[in-house]
C-alpha cells in the first residue's frame, strides 16, 4: 500500500514483510517460490535475495512510468518514515528477507528504522506480561510475544513523531 499510494501515506510499519511485489501478486506457495516467505534465503535466484531487490525497484519504476500510472510516483517515498521488525528466529519470513525489505526502502530514499535484535520467531513484539516469552512464538503460538519491546509504540513513534 505504501508503494502504490505513497502520495497518501505518511509512512509504514512492517512486521516481518518482504519487499513490494516480491510475491508477484500470489499468496503461498508463490511467496515461498519467489523467496519472500520461509527461512533465510541467500540465493541470488529469487526476489527475496539482495541481487533481486533492485529488480523489484525497477518494477516499481516501470509500474509508475506506464501509460496509466497504476501507482503513485515513487519519488513520494523519499524521506518517508518506515519501521521494520524481524525476529532473529523467524522461519516464516526469514530475517534476510526483511533485511532486503530494508534495502528496498532505503534505495527508494525512505528513512528506515530496522529492529532485528530480538531472539523471536514470527510474532508481534509487546512489552506486557501474560503473553508467551519472546523466543517462543511461531506455529501454534498466539503470534504475540513478550519481548519487553513495545513494537506498536516504537512503530507509531517512527511514522507519526510528536504524537506522545
Amino acid at each position: 500500500m505504501m508503494v502504490a499510494f505513497s502520495d497518501s501515506f505518511a509512512g509504514a510499519g512492517i512486521f516481518a514483510g518482504g519487499p513490494y511485489y516480491c510475491c508477484r501478486g500470489e499468496l503461498l506457495p508463490g511467496c515461498v517460490t519467489y523467496g519472500c516467505a520461509g527461512p533465510d534465503i541467500s540465493s541470488g535466484e529469487n526476489p527475496g535475495s539482495k541481487n533481486k531487490v533492485f529488480e523489484l525497484i525497477g518494477m516499481v519504476q516501470l509500474n509508475f512510468s506506464g501509460k496509466e500510472h497504476p501507482i503513485a510516483d515513487p519519488i513520494n517515498i523519499k524521506d518517508k518514515p518506515i519501521f521494520l521488525y524481524s525476529g532473529m528466529n523467524d522461519n516464516t519470513i526469514g530475517p534476510s528477507v526483511v533485511a532486503n525489505t530494508n534495502i528496498f526502502w532505503k534505495t527508494l530514499g525512505a528513512s528506515t528504522t530496522f529492529v532485528n535484535r530480538f531472539v523471536s520467531d514470527h510474532l508481534f513484539p509487546v512489552d506486557r506480561n501474560g503473553f508467551e516469552e519472546c523466543a517462543h512464538g511461531g506455529a501454534g503460538s498466539t503470534s504475540i510475544g513478550n519481548c519487553n519491546f513495545d513494537g506498536a509504540g516504537h512503530m507509531f513513534k517512527k511514522i507519526m513523531p510528536g504524537q506522545d
